[in-house]
């Protein structure tokens, strides 16, 4: 029999892999707090912009370039499977840059591997203008990442659930998980709504909700909402 996962979470993340999951051919139950993208999901700006401050590679950069490479694939399966468009948009961003310093480390990231890779270049005068007519005429120059791309993010998590339920995922809304359950050092289910729900993995994707959720099994996951 295919083995059974919970997923703990309706966000991007739980909606996302219980597709996948469900594509692999798994048995997936989903339990979500409130709806699909009710919280830092549906919050999100969709920008999807791999580069981070360091230039250096690294496990996290080498993994949102991989991400970020996939969205374009990703999105036109959304659509063929669901009818979902998610708005995948890959015109770039500009990042205003002030002062001689900023401009000289803009020049300089648009030089390295990663910044050739993404398109980074400064752009100045006529042709900013051109790119963004309304920028204010204070900002003298910009960093163009013409690599950026962006996503309609609520769309997006509408657009996984339903690809994940067309998969036979069983999505329960409006039921509060309270408690991981286990045997020995193995997570066997989840505490909700009253009852007791057994898997063969657990997934916990409840964003700033999984602490107390970790807690329940005795582990520490210093993760509390944004807004605190």
């Amino acid at each position: 029999m295919p083995p059974s996962v919970l997923v703990v979470g309706g966000g991007i993340i739980g909606c996302a892999t219980a597709y996948e999951l469900a594509k692999s051919g798994c048995r997936v139950t989903l339990f979500e707090r409130a709806t699909p993208g009710a919280e830092a999901s549906g919050a999100a700006a969709g920008l999807l912009a791999p580069v981070g401050e360091t230039r250096r590679s690294d496990p996290f950069q080498k993994l949102a370039l991989d991400s970020w490479a996939r969205y374009p694939d990703i999105a036109r399966e959304l659509r063929g499977v669901t009818g979902v468009d998610v708005e995948h948009m890959t015109t770039g961003t500009l990042y205003p840059i002030f002062g001689a310093e900023e401009l000289r480390e803009a020049a300089e990231q648009g030089r390295f591997p990663l910044g050739r890779e993404m398109g980074m270049r400064v752009v100045e005068g006529r042709e900013l203008r051109d790119l963004e007519p309304l920028l204010s005429p204070k900002v003298p120059a910009a960093l163009f990442v013409r690599g950026d791309q962006w996503v309609n993010n609520q769309r997006l998590v509408t657009a996984y659930a339903a690809a994940a339920a067309g998969r036979g995922v069983t999505i329960r809304t409006g039921v509060d998980v309270t408690r991981l359950t286990a045997e020995g050092s193995r997570i066997t289910g989840a505490a909700a709504a009253g009852e007791s729900i057994e898997a063969d993995r657990v997934l916990l994707a409840a964003g700033a909700w999984s602490g107390p959720l970790a807690a329940s099994l005795g582990l520490q996951l210093p993760i509390v909402p944004v807004d605190r």
